[in-house]
C-alpha cells in the first residue's frame, strides 16, 4: 500500500505538477494584466488536475476509494502493532 501511495505521489508531483509549474512559470512574463495571470494560473490548474486523473469523477472516485482503503489499512496496523 505504502508502495502504491509513493507512486500516485511521485506522479502527481514530479512528472504532473513540477514540469507544469515550470512552464507556468516561464509564461508568468507574458501576462500583462492580472486577468492574464488569473487565465494562465487557470490553465496551469486545469492541465494539472487533468493529468493527476482527477477531472474525470470517475476516475476521482476510485482514486478516493484507494486511498480511503489504504489509509483504513494503515489504522488497523497501527492498532494492531502500536
Amino acid at each position: 500500500m505504502l508502495h502504491f501511495i509513493q507512486n500516485v505521489l511521485f506522479h502527481m508531483l514530479i512528472e504532473v505538477i513540477e514540469p507544469n509549474w515550470h512552464q507556468f512559470e516561464s509564461q508568468l512574463r507574458t501576462a500583462r494584466t492580472v486577468d492574464g495571470l488569473i487565465t494562465l494560473h487557470d490553465k496551469f490548474l486545469m492541465k494539472s488536475l487533468k493529468a493527476c486523473l482527477l477531472m474525470n469523477p470517475d476516475h476521482l472516485e476510485q482514486m478516493t476509494v484507494l486511498m480511503n482503503l489504504c489509509s483504513e489499512f494503515s489504522s488497523m496496523m497501527q492498532k494492531l502493532y502500536g
